[in-house]
Order: C-alpha cells, then sequence, then structure tokens
C-alpha cells in the first residue's frame, strides 16, 4: 500500500486528549484487527475541491 490508497481498517479508535500528553493537538491510535486495500471508488469521490 501506498499513500493515496483507499483502505478499509476494522478495529478502534482512540483518541488521547492532547493535555495528557503534553502536545498542541490531539493524538490518534489505530488499533486495527483487519486492514484490507479497496479498489478506487467508481463515483462520489472528489479530491481537490476548491469550493
Amino acid at each position: 500500500m501506498k499513500q493515496g490508497d483507499y483502505v478499509e481498517i476494522k478495529g478502534r479508535l482512540i483518541i488521547h486528549h492532547y493535555a495528557e500528553v503534553n502536545l498542541k493537538q490531539p493524538v490518534y491510535e489505530v488499533h486495527a484487527a483487519h486492514v484490507r486495500k479497496l479498489d478506487i471508488p467508481p463515483v462520489g469521490v472528489i479530491e481537490n475541491y476548491d469550493g
């Protein structure tokens, strides 16, 4: 897999509040039980919409 690929992840997302770890932004953790690469969706994806 490479950057920009579409993936399906089954698992759980944990968001740590930034103050707990002395950072300026939240920390996201993904505990993945299964990761699968998906085909590019045929419709409905606008990657560079500028309004």
